[in-house]
């Protein structure tokens, strides 16, 4: 059976139109459906592994810094504007934010608001390493399978014999004479009954 026929056939449940299919195209049909379901299972699990690499989970310690900074600089920022004793105030605020932006660049955020957003989404439910490491199993073993019952070989149907006892490769029509020797056409053997006996 072609590889676009299997796949056509997985995409629907067994029907009643499978019930004239050989036990191999049954076999190569379950053998398919199940690599097909084990190989998505896996690239589900290992795409959102890799999102998760992806979109790290800030530390705790490096939030609530991001945090008293942050409280800091407004406290500060009143003083700062102020024309007398400002210059002082807005050194410390710089002295702040840039060690606001080392902290965002260890987390690798642009923002603190970044980073406090990611930490809100950091409660989600992980890749479990036991369920992908099953998944993995599981398309081995779908792919082994697989890969026997392709290498099955089906003996061809034989073909049907003859019912009338005549050669098979006898053209229809043909007759034969008592001794068993062909005649060169049924016209023929007519011929021969209606001709009339010597006298």
């Amino acid at each position: 059976m072609a590889g676009a026929e299997q796949a056509d056939r997985l995409g629907s449940p067994m029907s009643g139109d499978d019930e004239n299919l050989s036990w191999h195209e049954r076999e190569v049909i379950a053998a398919l459906r199940r690599l097909a379901n084990a190989r998505s299972q896996v690239d589900a699990l290992e795409a959102q592994l890799a999102s998760e690499a992806n979109d790290p989970v800030p530390d705790p310690a490096d939030l609530d810094r991001l945090r008293t900074i942050s409280e800091e600089v407004s406290a500060l920022e009143p003083k700062a504007r102020s024309r007398f004793g400002g210059g002082g105030a807005r050194q410390r605020i710089a002295e702040f934010e840039a060690e606001q932006r080392l902290v965002l660049e260890r987390l690798g955020f642009d923002s603190a608001e970044e980073a406090f957003a990611a930490a809100a989404d950091g409660d989600r439910q992980g890749v479990d390493p036991d369920l992908l490491d099953f998944a993995r199993r599981e398309l081995e073993a779908a792919t082994r399978e697989w890969e026997a019952v392709q290498a099955v070989e089906v003996p061809d149907e034989p073909e049907p014999e003859s019912g009338d006892g005549t050669d098979a490769g006898s053209a229809e029509g043909d007759a034969v004479q008592p001794d068993g020797s062909p005649l060169a056409s049924v016209s023929d053997l007519t011929g021969r009954l209606r001709r009339p006996e010597a006298s």
